[in-house]
């Protein structure tokens, strides 16, 4: 697209994860000018200490910006540009959020499944509910919660299994230091880096995967969703401007896959702009290796089964989200079931 659009719209993603190939096609859609050819300007936002909390910051914002003077186009009907906060989560984090009344609400998911996984040392590996039991698993605070409803459907001997709260940037040490028995990671992140800091491929036991005897695979649902406030969404000016993003958003995808040189220096340059400039390990997260082939895991995820050329990409489908939504809810994890009316827009990116 050459001819660029007035300013439609300004949105704030916040990220729940620090910048990497995860959110590649956002960058490149900036880089390569694809949201300010469609009239947005798009900036983000870091996550916070502990993560998890996404859904209330972004709709603080919301909240923040609609009601200051700051912003007074986001108060009146049909004037632009509309200031828009949106933010980036797991459908595991999104649903308990939702049914504790947090007036938020999905458009759209970049990853077609959750890449969570429990690694652990090929030396020693786990790789079944049983091989858990009495072990260690470090993992963030935003995971705790759904491990242990998982560990609790799968196993009478869940107590016997201790789950330890660790910062993002410490639980592959402590693996390695021996300070527990496994970790959770994404397997397109940071399972290059233990594979890289091992010199082999670690043990790994998807969250997907921690069911019940007998049981087949659960549906966990999408990752990296993205949503915004449910009451924000019914405007007009809101919609269209998420649906541009959307169609930018996939361009820059696909633009990822066709160019992966420009798409690792896009990742690069938003780490450096984030703080995240030096690597600790062999393969660090700064180098284009380790940024290649996180790149190429994270496009599998986006495309899923489909083409990625021709694909609808980050659409969810309803009935896979629906699905998603009353396993969640069945295992207990959920306080509440959530009807998709209240958690998906099935409207502004049409699945199909």
């Amino acid at each position: 697209m050459s001819k660029l659009k007035k300013l439609q719209a300004r949105i704030t993603c916040q990220l729940d994860n620090v910048p990497c190939a995860e959110f590649a096609g956002m960058f490149v859609a900036s880089d390569k000018g694809f949201y300010k050819a469609r009239g947005l300007d798009v900036s983000y936002l870091l996550p916070s200490k502990d993560g998890g909390d996404e859904p209330e910051l972004v709709l603080t914002r919301q909240r923040d910006m609609d009601s200051s003077m700051l912003f007074p186009n986001n108060r009146i009907t049909h004037s632009e540009p509309v200031n828009i906060s949106i933010g980036c989560v797991e459908q595991n984090v999104l649903l308990p959020a939702i049914a504790r009344n947090i007036h938020a609400k999905a458009f759209a998911a970049l990853f077609q499944r959750s890449p969570q996984c429990i690694a652990s040392l090929p030396t020693k590996p786990l790789l079944s509910v049983a091989d858990l039991v009495g072990k260690r698993i470090g993992m963030q605070m935003d995971t705790v919660e759904l491990t242990t409803t998982l560990l609790s459907h799968a196993t009478s001997q869940c107590n016997e299994i201790e789950l330890k709260v660790l910062k993002r940037d410490n639980k592959i040490s402590a693996l390695l230091k021996g300070e527990v028995d496994a970790i959770q990671i994404y397997t397109c992140t940071e399972a290059i880096e233990l594979e890289a800091r091992l010199g082999k491929a670690p043990g790994i036991l998807h969250l997907t995967d921690i069911k019940g005897e007998g049981e087949k695979e659960l549906a966990l649902g999408y990752s990296k969703v993205l949503f915004c406030d449910r009451r924000a969404i019914r405007r007009a000016q809101f919609r269209s401007s998420l649906t541009a993003f959307l169609e930018a958003t996939a361009e820059g995808w696909r633009a990822c896959a066709s160019d992966m040189e420009a798409a690792i220096a896009s990742i690069m340059a938003a780490r450096a702009g984030g703080g995240y400039g030096k690597g600790s390990s062999l393969l660090p997260a700064d180098t284009a290796p380790f940024q290649r082939e996180s790149l190429r895991r994270c496009l599998a995820l986006v495309s899923g089964s489909q083409d990625l050329a021709t694909a609808r990409l980050c659409a969810p489908c309803p009935s896979s989200w629906q699905l998603a939504s009353d396993t969640l809810s069945s295992l207990g994890f959920s306080p509440t079931k959530v009807p998709l009316a209240l958690s998906l827009d099935c409207d502004i990116w049409p699945h199909a």
